[in-house]
This record gives C-alpha cells, structure tokens and sequence, in this order.
C-alpha cells in the first residue's frame, strides 16, 4: 500500500436552523490508491473484502477520513471509489453539536451512499428527523453489549435505512441510500458500524481524528476577558 498524506481543508458556514457549521473535506494522495480531488477524499474499495461491518475497531493505526468514522469499516460495503466530507455543527460558536460524514462513490455526481451523524441528542426533535438519514418504515430494536442505552434500526423494501443509538445525551446514527451500489447486508453493517463507534460517542473515549472526547468538543470554551492597563 502506497504512502497517504492528508490535507484537511476548512470551510465555515451556518445551516438553516442557525447552527455554525465547519466542512473538513479530506484529500488523500497515493498514486496508486487514490485520485487527487478539491473536496473530498477518493479511496479505492476492496473487491475481495468480505462485506461485514465488524461491530469493534482497532484505533491504533487506523485511517479516519472523518472524525470518528473507520475508513477500513466503510470501505468494507463498497467495491468502488468513494468519497469523504466530513461538517460539523456548532450549537455556540466554539461548542460541537454534532459530526456528520458523508460518503458517496467517486462516479456518483455527490449523492449520498452512507451517511453518519453523531453528537448531543436534540432538544428540537429526533436525531433521524432533524438529520439527513433515509427515512425508512420498518422498525427493530438493538442493544450494544455492555453500553447503557436503546437502539432502533430502521429498513425500507427498496433497500436504504437508518440505525441509531442514543445514550445519556447522545447519538450515533448510520444510514444508508438504496441504490447506490452500497455492499454487504444493510441492517447488520448499520448496527455494527453504530456499535463500534460508541466507545466515543457513550464511553468518553477520545475521538479518532479529532484527539478530544465528545464532551470536551461539546463543552464551551472559556472567553478571555479583556484587561485594562493600570
């Protein structure tokens, strides 16, 4: 595998709902591996993989072209290039409300294959009504050994979905878009890919690519008070 040099480039934004927001698009360079791209990263997928999401990953080592969100896991339900973009939302202007990551194949035009969202729960509504997940209409619970919390998935006949779990005030939910080529079966790699990112999202741990916890990110930053010459 050839050498990756990561260049990180910052984009400051509000949504409608007023949040400040910041998107870190990832380039990822090698020449075998990846081709060069303004916005995002564009990583080769894995034909022979097996397409099972494993519900636990090794930090260690490990790419994250979006914070929190292992490249190798979501490189497993695709057999093509895809693309990272990663945004942040703020609920103040130096406190995190939630981490979205977005991936799409490379030869897609920008449509959305599987999405990831994880942060504080809402106090205005549910995290898969007030995100970008796929809407879908049938519903199962899911549990994650040794965490306190409750899990839904949800799935739809024509093959996209949303999993989410919640936990003393936060949430990580993966959703995936029918049609868009995505691998491997879709209510196991949602969960599983829900279930090995709570260790950040619910236990404290520090978050991969971001080198803080949730609750540091989401914690307002002190204001400096200005001083007056004697």
């Amino acid at each position: 595998m050839p050498n990756l040099t990561m260049v990180r480039i910052l984009r400051l934004g509000t949504n409608e709902s007023g949040l400040y927001t910041v998107r870190r698009f990832s380039v990822l360079s090698g020449a075998s591996l990846c081709v060069l791209a303004l916005t995002s990263c564009v990583v080769s997928g894995d034909g022979d993989a097996y397409r099972t999401v494993p519900p636990s990953v090794a930090v260690e080592g490990k790419k994250f072209s979006c914070a929190g969100v292992p490249d190798e896991s979501v490189g497993k339900m695709f057999d093509s290039a895809i693309t990272y973009s990663e945004r942040t939302l703020y609920w103040k202007r130096d406190a995190v409300s939630s981490i979205e990551c977005t991936v799409s194949r490379a030869d897609s035009g920008g449509r959305i294959a599987v999405y990831v969202s994880y942060g504080r729960i809402p106090d205005y509504g549910d995290p898969i009504d007030t995100t970008n997940a796929y809407q879908a209409p049938n519903r199962e619970n899911f549990s994650v050994p040794g965490v306190e919390g409750e899990g839904t998935v949800d799935t739809a006949k024509e093959g996209g979905g949303v999993a989410v779990f919640q936990c003393d005030g936060h949430y990580v939910l993966v959703s995936i878009y029918p049609r868009q080529e995505v691998q491997g079966d879709l209510k196991s790699n949602m969960v599983n890919l829900a279930t090995s990112m709570t260790p950040w999202v619910c236990g404290g741990e520090t978050i991969p690519g971001r080198q803080e916890t949730l609750e540091e990110l989401e914690r307002p930053k002190p204001q400096s008070t200005p001083t007056q010459d004697a």
